[in-house]
């Protein structure tokens, strides 16, 4: 909730927390004819001040106070299997809604087998941002295949890539599982760490 606090306008008077807003943001308080100084407190928000006069006997008066943001409100939004650094803090995976405070951030896209992406962004307060990030630059290797007799499928990772002999140099780093088939003869099966 939003924090209410209150002043009389008698000189040193202290402030009196009025109470704490619900969940639909008010607050109501019975209170003695006169001149009051409010303050409304709101975490992420800048604090609101203002002067209210009680001068109706069985009166109601309705002080509408609208808060502006400290903030601005970013969506960030990855590939899949993306990992999403602010600052060099993981915040989350693929996506990351959130509120920051105006300054310049760096973002930073990680995945495995890949090339980190950083990219700086500068948010300003009461803005909105909807970012697409870029895709880490994968690492790739080469894998030379060759087998006896030629002629040899490959399959790596359940992908058909062609017959021995062959060399693939589209490969991301990392273990495969690659299998060579050819009718007759017993199959070959191999973990390849690229």
């Amino acid at each position: 909730g939003v924090m209410v606090t209150y002043r009389s306008d008698v000189a040193g008077s202290d402030k009196i927390l009025f109470g704490t807003t619900d969940v639909n943001g008010s607050v109501a308080k019975s209170m003695k004819l006169g001149t009051y100084y409010y303050e409304v407190v709101a975490e992420h928000y800048q604090t609101s001040e203002g002067m209210i006069v009680l001068d109706q006997r069985n009166g109601h008066y309705i002080e509408e106070v609208v808060l502006q943001s400290n903030f601005a409100e970013v969506a960030l939004n990855a590939s899949e299997g993306v990992k999403i650094y602010i600052n060099g803090e993981y915040v989350g995976e693929h996506n990351w809604i959130g509120r920051l405070y105006p300054d310049t951030y760096q973002i930073e896209c990680r995945k495995e087998n890949h090339r980190s992406v950083y990219k700086t962004f500068k948010f300003y307060k009461g803005e909105s941002y909807n970012i697409t990030l870029p895709q880490p630059e994968p690492i790739v290797g080469t894998l030379r295949l060759f087998s006896n007799p030629l002629g040899a499928k490959i399959i790596i990772d359940g992908k058909e890539y062609g017959k021995t002999p062959k060399i693939i140099d589209d490969l991301l780093i990392g273990n495969h599982y690659v299998s060579l088939t050819m009718p007759k003869y017993k199959a070959v099966q191999r973990v390849v760490k690229i």
